[in-house]
This record gives C-alpha cells, structure tokens and sequence, in this order.
C-alpha cells in the first residue's frame, strides 16, 4: 500500500470523527493487493489496524479468478480504485468496474488516462493528485467524494465507453495491421 495512497486512509479516520453514522456504512474490501502466490499478510490492513480502520477495512491480498473478480464488481455498493504515484499508471479493473454499473471513485495522477475515460464516460467520481499537488493534500476532497458516493446515481456514457470495448480496440489493432501490410504491400 504505497505511502501516497495513506490519504483515502486519512479521509477515512476523519470521516469516522465527523460523520460516524456516514463512516459506520463503509466495508472496504482490498482485493489482489500482491501478486505473490502464498502471501501469508496483505499490504493494506496492517496500516488500517495502525489507523484505527480495522471495524471497516477487509484485505484479500491474493489475486482472484477473473470472473470472480466481476462477481465480487458486481455485488459491491461501490467501486474504489486507485492508482500510484507513476502518470501512466492505468488500473485493469477500471473498465470492468465501469461494466459493473456501481458508483465508482477513482483515485489518480491528474496525468493518467483513467482521468479521460471518467470524464468521457461519466463513469463515476475521481480525485486527481499530481507531482506538486501530492495525494497528502487531497483528504478532504477525498473525504467529501466518498460521502457522495452512497446517494450517486450512476449515468455512464455507454456510446463513449464503446470506443473503449474489446471490439473497438480490435478494429483499432486491426487498422494498424491493415496499415502496415499495405505499406509494405504484404498480401
């Protein structure tokens, strides 16, 4: 759990001391948090037992079956994802939790595509840091998207979010190899 990411943390401990009754409805869920096939302990919930976070914050640091993972997407209230410190850093589970059709926040570099999809979707909510206006900044920004998480509606640009679909970006791949053959007249 990268220092940076401390902030969602942050927002949630001061959530619990102003909004309890808002605080006491969370139940996060660290899913796949390593990719070490026998991990004995997780990355995230020791640093939610240092925080006081324990009654909410639940790890599963082992990665999960794929359709397991949609199953999990699709039951949740709520999806969280979060990026690191690196710009070109774009979490997999974005579009599957945007298929999912639950709230969603992100939280990102100001620089990462998942900043354009949201926004050209309308996918969900996102808090965006960046390399002077750092992740430690955002609590409150952070705080005040997750409280709005439990009364959004969720409005997904579905003809948008096709541009991203497995069969878009396949005729996108397909183009290009159609480019290159007639560039180099391969038949």
């Amino acid at each position: 759990f990268p220092s940076h990411d401390k902030s969602l943390f942050y927002a949630l401990k001061d959530l619990k001391q102003t909004h309890p009754s808002h605080y006491e409805r969370f139940r996060l869920f660290f899913i796949g948090t390593t990719y070490a096939p026998d991990v004995k302990q997780g990355l995230v919930e020791p640093m939610a037992i240092e925080m006081g976070l324990q009654d909410i914050v639940r790890e599963y640091p082992q990665r999960i079956p794929f359709l397991d993972a949609l199953t999990v997407l699709s039951e949740a209230d709520a999806t969280l994802v979060l990026g690191t410190t690196e710009t070109h850093y774009t979490a997999s589970k974005l579009y599957p939790g945007i298929m999912a059709r639950r709230p969603l926040l992100a939280i990102f570099h100001e620089a990462s595509s998942v900043i354009d999809v949201l926004k050209e979707t309308n996918a969900g909510l996102w808090v965006t840091y960046g390399d002077t206006d750092r992740a430690d900044t955002k609590v409150q920004e952070i705080k005040h998207r997750l409280l709005k998480l439990e009364t959004m509606q969720v409005e997904t640009n579905w003809d948008a979010f096709n541009r991203y679909s497995a069969r878009s970006m396949t005729d996108r791949l397909a183009n290009v190899f159609d480019r290159v053959t007639e560039s180099n007249n391969i038949t």
